[in-house]
């Protein structure tokens, strides 16, 4: 059985516990101008919950605007599951012509860390500060300019890597 609610403008449904309002779900606008509003009111959560009984979690949005998908989430966009033989997200831009990939934009400091990659372990393998720089395994980080020509990439032995000229031969 369905139940239908109908109105001119605004429609739904205002979930109250005692005389306070504690969720609203329901259709706002007008003419082509609609959208599915889900409010949680009082500093409350919303979650999304599936499985039998609904008893799992699937996403999570907090009061703060954070969203975890498989877990609370503590950052602003936080996914957390388990995939065995298979990536655990996948970005695909289907644009024939012109498509991107993923932007990361990292704060207003140059040292701050844009991209990190780590193992299971949480052992850093791969860092891209904001700057350009890009250190491996900890133990490589790379110049940030371009060298001349002929010039190698050389490496100290303790971890920094330098433009050099080669000089001598064969």
């Amino acid at each position: 059985n369905a139940v239908t609610i109908q109105g001119a403008s605004s429609v739904g449904l205002e979930l109250m516990k005692g005389s306070s309002l504690y969720a609203f779900m329901g259709v706002q606008g007008s003419g082509s101008g609609h959208a599915l509003d889900i409010a949680a009111y009082q500093n409350q959560s919303i979650r999304l919950r599936v499985g039998s009984n609904a008893g799992t979690t699937a996403v999570t949005i907090l009061n703060n605007g954070s969203v975890g998908i498989g877990i609370t989430p503590t950052r602003k966009f936080h996914v957390y599951g388990s995939a065995s033989s298979a990536y655990l997200a996948e970005f695909t831009n289907t644009h024939s012509t012109a498509g991107y990939g993923v932007l990361i934009k990292a704060g207003d400091d140059n040292n701050v860390t844009a991209l990190s990659v780590n193992d299971k372990d949480g052992n850093e393998k791969l860092r891209v500060r904001a700057g350009g720089e890009i250190t491996f395994a900890n133990a490589f980080t790379f110049p940030t300019a371009d060298g001349s020509a002929g010039q190698v990439l050389q490496t100290n032995g303790s971890g920094t890597v330098t433009w050099a000229t080669v000089s001598g031969g064969g």
